[in-house]
């Protein structure tokens, strides 16, 4: 891993680089990221490397405005070459009206000379005005050098660094476990946080601390939807009802010149917004690049991400669908052999047409 990284490092002249994650996790053989962030976060505390803040890599966009006016209103939310950049670079990665396009924000933050994060920060501003959709679905790590690295330092892995390093994430994960299950009234959540951090909480009115210092304190978020309401898209989505949609358009490419219907585990990927998983078989490069295009252009891209179960759960609607005779398999032919695929029955299309939701 330090050794890839210092490659990476060298090349760019010893300044941040931005990682994309499954890119390094296929190069050096790790079948999971979880695995890839041990490995980062023990070179971190050694002293070889520094992590800043994630930035986003790739993001699918649709402009809802003519290019001109989200140049303008980029300019006008960042002036100088940040705006300036904005409008340059949806136009040169073919962004339009018609379909969604991947932007390659990265990419195109280091050609225009601009910080990657300032970019996303304009175009989800500009999102939230309502001239563009605008929808992360990959992050890239940032990572700078350390002073070990910088100096050549050999990597000493010793029992007791490792033991020392695991200790504290140990420490750091029961402190955690401890803020979100095991504090309550008497407690200050504030004081834990600052111990987390290696601080000392002040003398502080608890009107004016947190809520287990004063249960009846008011904050800003006490009527906003719980997070779990928002982060699992079957709560506010009819998620069976997406998917029978979903299978109606995959159906729809087996007459589309140069396309071919997805096979039902691939079809559940694009609802979930993994590009990556998409097209993770095609050994062609080429082709997997033109593949991955026009899965993020979809309009059932991500449509449910993060949904709970994930894969399983789309499967499972599939499935249920299938039973409840909405969808059939039918069997294609291709140049690798046949696969089945879903399609909606009549039953199905009658579905679709009435707009009658399952849930």
């Amino acid at each position: 891993v330090l050794d890839w990284i210092r490659r990476r490092c060298e090349a760019a002249g010893w300044g941040e680089i931005y990682v994309d994650p499954r890119e390094m996790a296929d190069a050096l053989g790790f079948d999971e990221d979880r695995e890839l962030g041990i490995h980062l976060h023990l070179l971190e505390e050694l002293g070889f490397i520094r992590r800043g803040i994630d930035v986003t890599l790739k993001a699918s966009a649709r402009l809802l405005a003519p290019l001109d006016v989200v140049t303008a209103q980029a300019q006008k939310l960042a002036p100088g070459p940040v705006g300036e950049a904005v409008g340059q670079m949806l136009a040169e990665q073919g962004i339009g009206p018609v379909a969604r396009g991947e932007v390659r924000l990265v990419e195109g933050a280091l050609t225009k000379g601009v910080s990657p994060a300032a970019l996303d920060d304009v175009l989800y501003r500009l999102a939230l005005r309502g001239v563009l959709i605008y929808r992360a679905f990959a992050r890239a790590f940032a990572l700078t050098p350390g002073p070990r690295m910088l100096t050549n330092a050999p990597l000493d892995l010793d029992v007791g660094e490792v033991r020392r390093v695991r200790e504290e994430m140990e420490a750091n994960l029961a402190a955690m476990k401890r803020y979100a299950e095991s504090l309550g009234v008497g407690d200050c959540l504030r004081e834990e946080i600052l111990r987390y951090l290696g601080a000392e909480k002040p003398p502080t009115r608890a009107d004016q601390c947190c809520s287990l210092c004063d249960v009846n304190l008011t904050v800003p978020w006490a009527d906003e939807p719980l997070w779990e309401d928002l982060a699992d898209p079957g709560r506010y989505h009819d998620a069976k009802y997406v998917v029978l949609k979903a299978v109606a358009w995959n159906a729809g490419l087996a007459s589309v010149r140069g396309r071919a219907p997805y096979g039902a585990w691939t079809l559940a990927q694009i609802l979930l917004g993994n590009d990556y998983m998409a097209t993770k078989y095609e050994t062609d490069a080429e082709r997997k690049k033109a593949r991955r295009q026009l899965i993020v252009a979809s309009e059932h891209f991500g449509v449910l991400e993060g949904l709970r179960g994930g894969t399983d759960t789309v499967l499972g609607l599939i499935d249920e669908l299938r039973n409840e005779g909405y969808v059939a398999d039918v069997e294609r032919r291709w140049e690798r052999g046949r696969y089945r695929y879903p399609v909606p029955t009549e039953k199905g299309w009658e579905r679709l047409e009435e707009g009658r939701l399952f849930d």
